[in-house]
């Protein structure tokens, strides 16, 4: 069976419309797909941020948590050491614990982390003034007295409470405002 050029020709052009019928198709469902991957992986973005922010907010309750003077006091005990020596591990523990946590900024809103580092910049003022009241000699015992006291003059020297509580808040509205985190 010989072929003249007339049906070859039209065997080409069959087989081209038919190639580019295939290649719309594919075309056409590729973009489809490439419109739902991209609309499940903007959801899925979305979720992690959302995820991402709860955590941070779980991360910086527990920080600002752990800062009280009280929750360390009552974590770090050091009879071997004397009042300022404990003083100083109370202020690198604080700033340790900080720098640990420095990624969660980017989670957070900026007035949110700036009060953050505010709270533990006066953690670390305070444990510093009470540091410089004491005597050289004064024993381990005597900073945690020295703590009480000045948290029982005034109740709201340290803003800790008042951070901690408003992480707190940010963080119910930021699961109420986001139920599918």
């Amino acid at each position: 069976m010989s072929f003249s050029t007339f049906e070859y020709f039209i065997l080409i052009l069959v087989l081209v419309i038919i190639s580019a019928g295939f290649v719309t198709l594919y075309v056409k469902q590729t973009r489809g797909s490439g419109k739902a991957k991209n609309s499940q992986n903007n959801t899925t973005l979305s979720g992690t941020r959302e995820l991402l922010a709860v955590q941070a907010y779980e991360r910086m309750v527990t920080f600002v948590s752990r800062s009280s003077l009280t929750a360390m006091m009552e974590r770090m005990t050091a009879s071997e050491m004397n009042a300022v020596q404990l003083a100083d591990v109370y202020i690198s523990t604080l700033q340790a614990e900080f720098e640990h946590n420095l990624s969660q900024q980017i989670y957070l809103p900026e007035n949110t982390w700036q009060a953050i580092v505010d709270m533990k910049d006066q953690q670390i003022f305070i444990l510093r003034q009470l540091k410089s009241s004491l005597p050289e000699n004064a024993s381990a015992a005597m900073l945690p007295i020295v703590i009480q006291t000045f948290l029982s003059a005034d109740p709201n020297a340290s803003m800790q409470p008042m951070i901690l509580e408003m992480l707190k808040n940010e963080a119910r509205k930021n699961l109420t405002t986001n139920p599918n985190t």
